[in-house]
């Protein structure tokens, strides 16, 4: 009788590590979206800045215009960063690659239409 209440015990233990575990992971991520913000800037001008969770919400429920208008402000010399307590260097290198590669792009279709 004492092992089975044993075994019931550390069941019950493991479910409740388990949950809690869960629980510090869904913790964690919302603790990091509502940290973090990301700045949208045009030639070092800050235009906005939005907090990660507001823009998680809006690519949820909006993505089909957010994201798209985001590419094409690639290409209009607007930047986007990551700031906040966790900010991400290697991310916001990233971002900045993409800009540049979009503003090479640009730059490569505009002469290309001039010298037509």
């Amino acid at each position: 009788m004492n092992t089975e209440n044993n075994i019931i015990e550390v069941t019950e233990y493991k479910e409740e590590v388990k949950q809690t575990g869960i629980r510090q992971w869904i913790r964690k991520i919302f603790d990091y979206l509502r940290t973090n913000s990301i700045r949208i800037e045009k030639d070092g001008t800050e235009i906005i800045t939005i907090k990660l969770i507001l823009f998680l919400i809006l690519c949820l429920f909006v993505g089909e215009i957010v994201l798209p208008l985001m590419l094409v402000g690639l290409f209009f010399k607007i930047r986007y960063t990551f700031v906040g307590r966790n900010q991400n260097e290697q991310l916001n290198d990233l971002m900045d690659r993409a800009s540049c590669v979009a503003q090479a792009s640009a730059q490569g279709f505009q002469k290309a239409w001039n010298e037509k």
